[in-house]
């Protein structure tokens, strides 16, 4: 692995052989708050110019073999009014 000092000489690659992903759908009742409830956490932060996490991630090689994504849904619709 280059040294962190020589980054934009030799960049970095990550090699992942097996990524495991598993996105599960919210429940009606933790949707209750509205979208706007998460708007503080979203919200840009002040950028503070090209810092020293952005010299180590410009450049960097993210390489992954296999991917498995699982998907947790309720199934079918759950909205009131359809049928």
């Amino acid at each position: 692995m280059p040294s962190v000092s020589n980054v934009q000489v030799e960049p970095i690659v990550v090699n992942i052989d097996k990524l495991d992903l598993v996105l599960v759908e919210k429940d009606d009742s933790e949707n209750l708050s509205g979208p706007t409830s998460n708007a503080s956490s979203t919200a840009p932060t002040k950028s503070t110019g090209y810092g020293y996490a952005d010299k180590i991630a410009d450049g960097m090689t993210v390489q992954v073999g296999i991917v498995n994504l699982l998907l947790e849904t309720h199934g079918g619709a759950r909205r009131q009014g359809d049928a």
